[in-house]
């Protein structure tokens, strides 16, 4: 074989481990950890970094140097993506305590205590719970099982209405 063969052989190995590893992440659900009085939802960061390991070695093995401009930065920006993505997906994770239910991600943590929720919106793509003041947290819950979902879904209802009875509340 030829060098420009193992490499276009190298260029297109490395492209489908790149592709079938972001695959799994987007498809991956959450690990539901129920705790005793607690719920959290968090994604592994083993496939979110899995995933941006493969379009690093994308970007460094199958671009070659003396390559076309476009398709250079074309491979910087779609290494970019998968790698803000996947940190974003190792940092996010969701609590429904007694506290109330938050939303931790790259940019800090949003809190809608029990008392102040006004309202819960339920999409196909995701949970939403509004507080008093317009602060919102947002679950995505496109791809969850169905368990998972009702896990969720239950555990907010169920505290909703126990801050709703609780005199404080009223």
């Amino acid at each position: 074989m030829r060098v420009s063969a193992l490499r276009h052989l190298a260029l297109r190995l490395v492209l489908a481990v790149g592709a079938s590893t972001v695959l799994l992440v987007s498809t991956a659900r959450p690990v539901v950890t129920l705790l005793n009085d607690a719920l959290e939802l968090r994604w592994r960061a083993g496939h979110a970094f899995g995933a941006a390991a493969a379009m690093l070695a994308w970007l460094l093995v199958a671009v070659p140097r003396d390559g076309a401009r476009a398709l250079r930065v074309l491979a910087c920006v779609l290494a970019l993506a998968c790698g803000a993505t996947a940190l974003a997906r190792a940092t996010f994770r969701v609590r429904v305590d007694e506290v109330g239910l938050s939303a931790r991600g790259l940019f800090g943590t949003t809190l809608v205590a029990w008392r102040d929720v006004t309202r819960v919106e339920q999409g196909s793509a995701q949970l939403v719970a509004w507080g008093r003041d317009e602060r919102q947290v947002r679950v995505p819950v496109a791809g969850w099982r169905e368990d998972q979902r009702a896990a969720l879904e239950r555990s907010i209802a169920r505290r909703v209405r126990e801050a709703a009875a609780t005199p404080e509340a009223r």
